[in-house]
């Protein structure tokens, strides 16, 4: 029809496909193409939601406790929440985040966008001035501050061998917090004297073509093979998640969260009389790392086993708790 538009031409075109495919007993094409296009929507955006709904969350609240309108924003608002945020401690990395979230909702919204020239300057200064944290990692657990978390748990009860098994496991294999919370009971059979653990999908691995991760035997109450065996036969073998929840102390039938592992390494951490704040779900990951470094491993070594793809980004969890606790780099070289 003369005058019609590409895009109108092009929607008639799916239309007539999904027409000339409609067979009885056929698939049923307008439901692939609604499912084909909520796919595409939410590929690699579900976490990134999740921290800008939080991140508009925080927001709403500061503005109603300062009674500032929250929609639409003004520069200024703007501007006095991101020195706000820099004055609580938090990174420039966090308050970035945060600025970005705002500025998206209002965007959904149809609504006038606060400025940011402005907030670019004063994180500059900010960060000139050391008021904004730059963004630090949870420090590593040492295999010393393993022992003393896991002499924590009470491993007569259900609820204390999967904490002993999922801080094995995330230690033992470097795992990250979503790694170990997303896998099931048939990703971890016995293999070669240990076990191997099937990652089927990680941060760097968002298509899921995953990893398998060896892990070996340990010694005494150190051993993630015993620590698992003991865990399985009291959860049983029946197909889910493979660490489950619980709710004060009734067992639930859906699997841990990343946040649960989180809370806690750093439940266990008090209770050992270590700080809290220093320690989270990350510090299995990153004691693995630093111990294996400083045990002398060599690096594609652990690369293999935490499916890190870059040599920086897998020094940067090399978190030795005191410079003198790193190798002597020349140790060798000055023997006389």
């Amino acid at each position: 029809m003369p005058g019609r538009s590409q895009h109108a031409a092009g929607q008639d075109g799916e239309a007539e496909q999904l027409t000339l495919f409609e067979i009885p007993g056929g698939p049923d094409m307008a439901k692939l193409q609604e499912r084909r296009r909520d796919l595409a929507g939410r590929a690699g955006a579900d976490a990134t939601e999740r921290a800008y709904a939080a991140d508009w969350k925080r927001f709403l609240a500061w503005a109603k406790a300062a009674g500032r309108k929250a929609v639409p924003c003004s520069t200024e608002t703007l501007e006095l929440y991101v020195v706000g945020m820099g004055d609580e401690g938090r990174t420039l990395a966090t308050i970035q985040r945060a600025v970005t979230a705002i500025r998206a909702v209002h965007k959904r919204l149809e609504s006038p966008m606060p400025g940011t020239a402005g907030v670019r300057k004063l994180l500059l200064e900010m960060g000139r001035a050391g008021q904004a944290r730059q963004p630090i990692g949870k420090a590593a657990l040492t295999v010393d501050d393993l022992s003393k978390l896991l002499a924590e748990v009470d491993q007569t009860t259900e609820k204390g061998k999967r904490d002993r098994a999922l801080l094995l496991l995330g230690f033992c294999g470097g795992l990250r917090r979503s790694e170990l919370a997303g896998l099931q009971v048939a990703d971890v059979v016995e293999a070669g004297g240990g076990l191997e653990v099937t990652v089927r999908r990680g941060k760097t691995d968002q298509v899921g073509r995953g990893r398998v991760v060896p892990i070996w035997k340990g010694p005494g109450g150190l051993c993630p093979v015993r620590a698992w065996r003991a865990w399985i036969r009291a959860r049983g073998g029946a197909a889910g998640a493979a660490f489950l929840s619980w709710r004060g102390e009734i067992r639930q039938n859906r699997g841990i969260t990343g946040d649960g592992i989180h809370d806690l390494v750093r439940t266990l951490a008090a209770a050992a009389g270590l700080d809290p704040d220093r320690f989270g779900a990350h510090s299995l990951r990153a004691g693995m790392v630093t111990a294996a470094l400083q045990a002398g491993a060599a690096v594609p070594q652990v690369m293999a086993i935490t499916g890190h793809r870059s040599v920086g980004t897998l020094t940067g969890y090399y978190r030795p708790g005191h410079a003198w606790e790193a190798r002597n780099p020349l140790g060798k070289a000055l023997k006389g």
